[in-house]
């Protein structure tokens, strides 16, 4: 092969090596954007294959319900609000439909505006929603009035939600619950103070405690007797209970008139009811006492008008200056019995006075002084402290006061011949009694002594030896000697 041919090959084969990887070069550039649209692609496709979050179809992951509320004891007169918290706990909006409030459960009714414990919801339109992770709030007032029941009561709240899914709605509902008290403003605070457990027990425990007290400080006002009112005997109690008991048929009449409608309280009562019991059951137990002091004063006046035609009780039975010892001690044992009768078994006597005065087995004869009593007292007579003794409490601001003076008694022993067993007998059983400060036997036997010629009865003597008689004196004329100890009976030497 000639020498120039081959340089003529070798320049072909670089042209044609050049060419070929001019071509390769322009390929590759071709081929580098075709790779990044299918990376683009294949990144879609991949994004597209991604699934979307899940929406719950379960109502507890849907949304949460809580009641939020400082009302424990909800009173009369007194509102309070409870708030309802509703939390979309979902990642979808959630939609409330419907709130539906009741107590203790009842089903609202056209009726229910009348009902004396009331919860309203306020605030709120049906349709509100509730974005994703988001808290929405309801108020419910509660309200209590007119004749309400007093005790523990139950708020229940229902809530209805709506949400979607897949454009498909799901529905369900909710329901939270707060308990409370209901009570009657002032009720307990009064019922604790007068003791009473109930206000069952209210109008009897006020009518028969004014009565007594009334009763009670009339005596005192009139006789300046020490003023008790035992409010813990069964005697009591049983009249309270039998009076409560009876007290709201009663009640539903006087309700009628003075509120303009019947009411009940044993089924429910307000503050209205308790007002009204209170003032009534005062007011009727003050007309009631006024009566029966009208009727008791005028059947002791008629008492008294008949006592005077009685055998036993005919006489004055008031001490006089000029009662002997034993007159004066048995007027004041025949007046001490017959004041400590019953106004009905006094009737019974003057109906038939020849009945005897203690035939009730439950009437006590009065035989002794009052406790206290004699009091000795000193009075000043011509110049000299005389002894003295109060047999019973006067009358309260009374302007004379009756007083009498010891009782003397002296022995005689019989003459020779006479009934010394008998005497004997006699003197014991007169210093039996007189220890005993029996004042019926006493009299007896007083009159006994002095007919059977064994006793000497007397009042005691003025320090210028004349005897002393009873009197009657001004208040400010006793001297008081409390520390002084003088027996009212005396026994002189035995003659």
């Amino acid at each position: 092969m000639a020498p120039g041919s081959s340089s003529r090959i070798s320049k072909q084969l670089i042209l044609f090596t050049s060419f070929a990887c001019l071509l390769l070069g322009i390929s590759s550039a071709q081929s580098a954007p075709q790779s990044a649209e299918q990376k683009t692609g294949t990144k879609r496709n991949q994004a597209a294959a991604t699934p979307s979050p899940e929406v719950p179809e379960q109502l507890d992951k849907v949304a949460d319900v809580q009641i939020k509320s400082a009302v424990k004891v909800l009173q009369e007169g007194r509102p309070g609000a409870v708030f309802v918290i509703i939390r979309n706990i979902s990642n979808v909006p959630v939609i409330i439909r419907q709130v539906d409030v009741s107590i203790d459960g009842k089903v609202p009714t056209p009726d229910s505006d009348k009902d004396s414990i009331k919860a309203t919801l306020t605030e709120f339109t049906s349709g509100q929603t509730i974005l994703p992770q988001h808290v929405h709030r309801l108020r419910v007032d509660l309200s209590a009035a007119g004749q309400i029941e007093e005790g523990a009561h139950l708020l229940l709240v229902q809530v209805h939600l709506q949400w979607n899914k897949d454009n498909k709605p799901l529905t369900g509902s909710l329901l939270a619950s707060h308990d409370f008290n209901v009570e009657v403003l002032g009720v307990s605070g009064i019922l604790s103070v007068l003791g009473a457990s109930s206000i069952l027990f209210l109008p009897g425990f006020l009518a028969v405690t004014v009565f007594l007290v009334l009763n009670r400080l009339w005596a005192k006002i009139r006789q300046g007797e020490k003023f008790q009112l035992d409010l813990k005997s069964p005697e009591f109690w049983m009249v309270v209970l039998t009076l409560s008991l009876f007290a709201p048929s009663i009640y539903r009449l006087v309700s009628r008139v003075w509120l303009g409608e019947q009411r009940d309280y044993l089924k429910g009562y307000g503050l209205s009811d308790v007002v009204l019991i209170w003032f009534a059951s005062i007011i009727i137990a003050t007309v009631c006492w006024g009566l029966y002091r009208l009727i008791r004063e005028t059947l002791v006046q008629y008492i008294e008008n008949k006592r005077r035609s009685l055998a036993n009780y005919g006489d004055s039975l008031e001490p006089e200056s000029n009662d002997r010892p034993d007159e004066l001690l048995d007027k004041l044992a025949r007046r001490w019995e017959w004041n400590s009768l019953s106004l009905y078994r006094k009737l019974q006597i003057i109906r038939n006075p020849t009945a005897a005065a203690n035939s009730d087995s439950n009437q006590n004869r009065v035989k002794t002084f009052p406790q206290g009593y004699p009091e000795y007292v000193e009075i000043r007579i011509d110049g000299s402290d005389e002894s003295y003794f109060l047999i019973e409490r006067a009358p309260r601001q009374a302007a004379q006061i009756f007083v009498v003076p010891p009782i003397e008694y002296k022995y005689i022993e019989p003459r020779d011949g006479g009934p010394e067993a008998a005497y004997e007998r006699f003197r014991t059983t007169l210093d039996t009694e007189i220890a005993g400060r029996n004042v019926v036997r006493i009299a007896e036997l007083f009159v006994e002594g002095e007919r059977q010629g064994w006793l000497n009865v007397n009042w005691g003597k003025l320090a210028s030896g004349e005897e002393k008689a009873p009197r009657f004196v001004r208040p400010a004329q006793l001297q008081y000697r409390p520390d002084v100890r003088i027996m009212f009976f005396q026994q002189r030497q035995t003659g």
